[in-house]
């Protein structure tokens, strides 16, 4: 009897199988071969579940911001006010603990900047989308619970456009020591023009 197996499970697995490979040493200096013999698997198999290394690279990034999202949603709940929970989202930037992340998004980040390829723009078209809305979400819950004013929805993408701007400047000039500290002063600078005065 054959053993059926299921391509969406085994492709994860493959894929968080070599994220050590990708952190150590990096898109550039893997091979097709030293993935599949990571993985344990021809490069044969390889293909049935890869296009290139690219697509593993999609894998890899798409499983680590699953994990993050999930840990985002209990950090952003266990938040009170709507500046701490904007805060809450920009953790990804300077938290040790999404380290892996962001070297593999900076990875990905690379890609995109190197190669015309529609996968990368709809997966950054995708991504940028849902993290807008989710910052589009928590500035209306604010503006709602009386914490915002109600054209604090019209900075939204400014607000989401500039801690990604401090993140690629202070990464491009390794320095990131001090990320943190600047994302925080930014933020409450602006929330000082848009929160409601009581």
């Amino acid at each position: 009897m054959a053993i059926i197996v299921d391509k969406v499970k085994k492709r994860e697995t493959i894929a968080c199988s070599c994220k050590e490979l990708l952190l150590k040493e990096g898109f550039n200096s893997i091979s097709i071969s030293k993935i599949t013999k990571t993985a344990g698997i021809s490069k044969g198999s390889f293909y049935d579940y890869f296009e290139n290394k690219e697509d593993l690279v999609f894998e890899v990034l798409s499983h680590l911001i699953d994990e993050y999202n999930k840990k985002l949603q209990v950090s952003i709940d266990n938040t009170k006010s709507i500046k701490d929970k904007i805060k809450a989202l920009t953790a990804f930037f300077y938290k040790d603990e999404f380290s892996e992340l962001r070297e593999i998004y900076k990875q990905f980040a690379s890609i995109s900047l190197m190669e015309k390829n529609s996968q990368i723009a709809i997966f950054q078209q995708k991504n940028h989308k849902f993290y807008k809305d989710w910052v589009d979400s928590l500035i209306n819950q604010g503006i709602k619970r009386g914490e915002l004013k109600e054209d604090a929805i019209n900075i939204t993408e400014g607000i989401f456009a500039s801690i990604k701007g401090f993140y690629l400047s202070y990464t491009i000039m390794q320095k990131l020591d001090n990320l943190e500290e600047q994302i925080t002063i930014f933020l409450d600078e602006i929330f000082k023009l848009i929160e409601v005065k009581k």
